[in-house]
């Protein structure tokens, strides 16, 4: 026993120390992100993610886009959530377009970079005239999911909080119908639905049923 003793010893050390280089390649979540490269790397995690989790497939090329304070504004010029907005997306010149405003941290460029591909996912995937409750929802949902991935609770559950009338009511929708059916086959459904009456039947037929 005591001739194991230093062997014992000497592959402790080598587990801890490979548990600090593994601990140490972890990317920092305060980290802000300035760097158009950095984003690009953020949206290329995400995507592999979510095809890994729930098969996201696009048909079209992604352009990220990490811009100024001043350009997402002028982007939601008129809108409600001037000065509140954080991402967005659109389609333009034959490419689904990510537009995340630099200065935040890791963890919240993720989470953002995860609702805005998802809406290039319902782009190529979901009626067009879905009900933006539903849509929102659904993204607030893979937001959600995302942040829980890498260990952003506190985010996954300010998502899960929010209060406002369409991403509030949409996650909290989402969360009743991954409660009913699960998290796969709520990504299959997704695809066909297009009004939140539509969800709210199938949520009350369940109840009623119970």
């Amino acid at each position: 026993m005591r001739n194991q003793r230093p062997l014992i010893l000497l592959l402790c050390l080598i587990l801890w120390g490979s548990a600090w280089a593994r601990l140490g390649d972890k990317p920092d979540p305060y980290e802000k992100i300035e760097d158009p490269a950095r984003a690009r790397k953020i949206l290329d995690d995400v995507m592999a993610y979510l095809k890994k989790s729930y098969n996201f497939r696009v048909h079209y090329p992604v352009q990220m886009n990490l811009v100024h304070e001043s350009v997402m504004d002028a982007k939601f010029a008129g809108s409600p959530y001037k000065g509140a907005e954080v991402g967005l997306y659109t389609f333009e010149g034959g490419k689904h377009q990510i537009y995340v405003m630099k200065g935040w941290s890791r963890d919240v460029c993720s989470g953002v970079t995860a609702h805005e591909y998802t809406h290039a996912w319902q782009f190529d995937n979901c009626p067009r005239d879905q009900d933006l409750v539903l849509r929102e929802g659904f993204a607030c949902w893979v937001e959600m999911k995302y942040y829980d991935s890498v260990g952003a609770y506190q985010h996954a559950e300010d998502v899960r909080n929010h209060s406002d009338p369409v991403y509030g009511v949409g996650i909290k929708t989402m969360l009743a119908l991954e409660d009913k059916v699960g998290p796969r086959k709520l990504v299959s459904m997704i695809t066909t639905l297009r009004s939140a009456s539509e969800l709210d039947k199938i949520l009350s037929d369940d109840r009623s049923g119970r």
